[in-house]
């Protein structure tokens, strides 16, 4: 069973908290090659958000959010939908058992439109 047979929500939750806590996707990679091969990530739907730049913390209850060099991602695993206002004019709905990836920043570090995986 592929990763693209689960629901899109359920793969939301489980590869964004792989992310929160320090984990990552290596989609059909090969980890003995140096460097090891990777194909498309479609686990993170090719957002590039970076290295870690902070740990995680509990943004309100259930929900845990981290920064990363170019995007962060929060992980509702509360009960209750969590609105996170990303500015004045965006926001999004993160249902429990959901998550968001968004990448903010491109690989020179400048900030573009927010990309995200939100409803993907």
């Amino acid at each position: 069973m592929g990763a693209t047979s689960n629901p899109a929500r359920t793969r939301r939750f489980f590869s964004t908290a792989a992310l929160l806590l320090g984990g990552m996707f290596d989609q059909i990679g090969d980890p003995k090659l140096v460097p090891p091969i990777n194909v498309r990530d479609i686990e993170h739907f090719e957002l590039q958000i970076g290295i870690p730049a902070t740990t995680y913390w509990e943004r309100s209850p259930g929900v845990w959010q981290r920064m990363f060099t170019r995007g962060h991602v929060i992980v509702n695993a509360g009960t209750a939908p969590f609105v996170y206002r990303y500015s004045v004019s965006t926001s999004y709905t993160i249902q429990p058992s959901d998550a968001i990836v968004i990448q903010n920043r491109n690989s020179k570090g400048h900030f573009i439109r927010p990309l995200t995986n939100y409803g993907r």
